[in-house]
């Protein structure tokens, strides 16, 4: 079995699904079915008797359009790298019929293919058996069957992931730093001081419900959810020490007023920036293959 990209299109991460153009060359084509597609057809069949060696045997192509489930992994989004699968598996002959081989290590792509906001980075091939606990009402089965696949696997990386996490985050970053500058407001304007952070507090709110829409649906918590989520704690705890510091001014405590505002100001700038630090890094680490 061998497979030529044509094209991939659609990476819809709010379906879960990608559509792909595959020109697939493989004997007796019509068993063999894309088991994780939500749907294909298949165009343009020929087959040829081949006599090589003395063996004459059949080789067949055709195209091949399908709209495959793909379960995307969003933990370090935008900074994700995804790997697209392909299974082309035999639905009608078990592997005491049918042994599928690739033919190739690796993916061969139209020089022209063009992924919009993605990169390759590498492909593999590889051919597989399936156990499945059913014989699918064999009359002489034994309860367990097993059938042969070959899988096609892309790995691809978003383009200019950096700026795409500054376009997300910029609102947060803005709003974050905005709310650190109460520690800057004499305690005497204290209605600055609370508005500055409960404003920072809805443009967060505001921020990820915009994010929100714009992501692909998932159950992980990302990387842009966690930017929003120590931001919201960030702001919180900002909130908390400006009750301290009125406290302190009420109590005309002026010099340890003011060094409690140098110090939790600086405390929480240079700890919310080392966090931000840790999460690029771990978002950065490479994905297995």
């Amino acid at each position: 079995a061998g497979s030529y990209t044509i094209k991939v299109s659609a990476l819809d991460g709010n379906g879960k699904t990608d559509e792909r153009d595959s020109l697939a060359s493989i004997d007796r084509i019509n068993m063999i079915e894309i088991s994780n597609a939500k749907d294909y057809t298949y165009s343009h069949q020929s087959s040829t008797r081949v006599v090589s060696n003395g063996v004459t045997y059949w080789w067949a192509e055709q195209f091949c359009k399908a709209s495959i489930y793909q379960d995307w992994a969003l933990k370090n989004y935008p900074f994700d790298k995804q790997k697209l699968r392909l299974k082309f598996e035999s639905s009608e002959f078990d592997t005491s019929q049918v042994i599928m081989l690739t033919d190739q290590d690796s993916l061969n792509f139209k020089k022209d293919i063009n992924l919009i906001g993605w990169n390759i980075l590498k492909s593999k091939a590889y051919s597989h058996i399936v156990p499945y606990n059913t014989d699918f009402g064999d009359p002489n089965g034994n309860d367990t069957s097993a059938y042969s696949r070959g899988t096609y696997l892309i790995q691809l990386q978003r383009i200019d992931a950096g700026g795409f996490f500054i376009k997300l985050c910029l609102g947060v970053f803005i709003a974050f730093l905005v709310a650190i500058l109460v520690f800057g407001i004499d305690p005497a304007n204290m209605e600055s001081r609370f508005g500055l952070g409960i404003g920072a507090l809805f443009a967060v709110a505001a921020n990820k419900y915009v994010v929100d829409s714009n992501i692909p649906q998932s159950a992980t918590n990302c990387l842009v959810d966690k930017v929003h989520e120590i931001t919201f704690v960030y702001i919180l705890l900002i909130l908390i020490c400006t009750v301290i510091s009125l406290r302190l001014h009420a109590s005309s405590r002026h010099p340890a007023r003011l060094r409690f505002d140098i110090i939790a100001g600086l405390t929480l700038l240079l700890s919310y920036g080392i966090i931000l630090i840790v999460y690029l890094v771990k978002a950065h680490q490479d994905v297995p293959w």
